[in-house]
């Protein structure tokens, strides 16, 4: 069995994070997953340096996080991908909110909002099949019916982000 020593794993302020593995055997086999590296990881470098081998990983976050310059307040940072809806988005980061704080979410902030859509608009999590969640605070419990504010905040939100709060 060989060990995975973490030499690196942040998240930067442009919401990319960074990971850095080392290991004494290759890397590889049943995919990146199980190091906390998703399938559609965006920069991926495996290499053999010297006696040892590191896999450098970075990716656009779709996460829970915890925002230090608004007191640590919960959200979930979503990343937009090619052909998304800001309402599947919503959607999605709402369900990992739920997931990883225990309570339903109340805002959404965003870059821009869609055409045609004013500031402080009510949006209806609708129910889709990873709607209903289970966690520990909330026991399991359907998020079809959730309502939340959706917000413009450039100021907050990067482009081609979601955040969920």
């Amino acid at each position: 069995m060989s060990e995975i020593v973490v030499l690196e794993d942040v998240i930067s302020e442009s919401w990319v994070r960074y990971v850095h593995l080392m290991s004494d055997a290759e890397f590889g086999g049943d995919g990146f997953e199980a190091y906390g590296i998703p399938g559609n990881c965006e920069d991926l470098v495996i290499g053999r340096e010297i006696w040892v081998w590191h896999l450098r990983a970075a990716w656009r976050i779709r996460q829970a996080v915890r925002l230090p310059w608004q007191g640590d307040l919960p959200a979930v940072a979503w990343a937009l991908e090619e052909g998304d809806t800001i309402r599947g988005a919503v959607r999605e980061a709402a369900v990992a909110f739920a997931l990883a704080f225990g309570r339903d979410p109340e805002f959404v902030w965003v870059e821009r909002l869609p055409r045609g859509v004013e500031d402080w608009v009510e949006v209806e999590v609708a129910p889709l099949s990873r709607s209903t969640v289970t966690s520990p605070q909330m026991g399991e419990r359907n998020l079809g019916g959730v309502v939340v504010e959706l917000i413009a905040a450039p100021e907050v939100v990067l482009p081609g982000f979601v955040l969920v709060h």
